[in-house]
């Protein structure tokens, strides 16, 4: 089993209120899941946000045309 992410961007009551909003019907497995996986994008995008990127130019597209 995967190790369990916490995170202080977002708890399982954040998860599981979205998901009722959306209509969803989670078990409480899938919640946790939900929650881990959501927990690991956030942290990966606080790594991103840490970046130092202001020397880097802008694009339209990843390749020249």
């Amino acid at each position: 089993m995967p190790e369990r992410i916490t995170s202080p961007r977002i708890s399982t009551a954040d998860v599981a209120k979205v998901a009722r909003l959306a209509r969803l019907g989670l078990s409480d497995d899938e919640l946790a899941a939900a929650t881990d996986q959501l927990a690991a994008m956030l942290e990966h995008f606080a790594d991103i946000d840490e970046l130092e990127l202001d020397d880097v130019a802008a694009m339209t597209q990843p390749y020249a045309l």
